[in-house]
């Protein structure tokens, strides 16, 4: 798992019982996470926590750091669905303690599911096609012209988000549009073909 120089330096900081008392860190454990979980605003969460009174004599610079390097932490786990164990692991190599590492690793355990939930409602990821749907019709003529004699192909297009949301998007086109279309289906199909073997 990588994260950036600033998540790292927060998780020093946040493992420093000089700058954290053993307090604020479980304070701002627990803001970090139910902050994520919550369905409040993004943004309001660091604001909030400065605010607490378990907070009020704490190095709010300090607090904001660890804070951010928590979440982003936690968010970043739960995107590459890290287990607990290598999370454990991540977080002891960054300076947290075995009883500092454990507190988050517990919190992660108990809400990985959740996380992976809510990270991919907020995805922005590309729907997929899950089923196609398609019909030839052919037209002879029009009330425009006497004579058209063209077919055209009616394609139905069944797509899912990552939030498992289903839509439906529905196109047109004439032969020659179509024959374009499967040229490229084919193409890209050969080359994931080729990715596949030289993986």
């Amino acid at each position: 798992m990588e994260v950036s120089q600033s998540t790292t330096t927060g998780l020093q900081q946040l493992a420093n019982s000089t700058l954290v008392s053993d307090a604020h860190f479980v304070a701002i454990v627990t803001a970090a996470f139910d902050n994520i979980l919550s369905s409040a605003p993004t943004g309001a969460g660091a604001n909030t926590l400065l605010e607490s009174k378990s907070l009020q004599n704490a190095d709010k610079s300090v607090v904001k750091a660890a804070y951010g390097a928590v979440v982003t932490a936690v968010l970043e786990a739960a995107k590459e669905n890290v287990d607990a164990d290598n999370f454990n692991g991540f977080l002891e190599e960054n300076g947290l303690g075995t009883s500092q590492a454990k507190i988050i690793v517990d919190k992660y355990r108990a809400n990985q599911s959740n996380l992976r939930v809510l990270l991919r409602r907020t995805g922005s990821g590309l729907p997929h096609i899950v089923d196609v749907d398609w019909k030839l019709e052919y037209f002879m003529k029009s009330n425009q012209l006497e004579k058209v004699n063209e077919p055209v192909f009616t394609l139905q297009l069944a797509t899912e988000n990552n939030g498992g949301q289903t839509d439906t998007v529905q196109l047109a086109c004439s032969l020659a549009q179509m024959q374009d279309l499967v040229s490229k289906l084919k193409d890209v199909s050969k080359r994931l073909e080729l990715l596949k073997d030289n993986a």
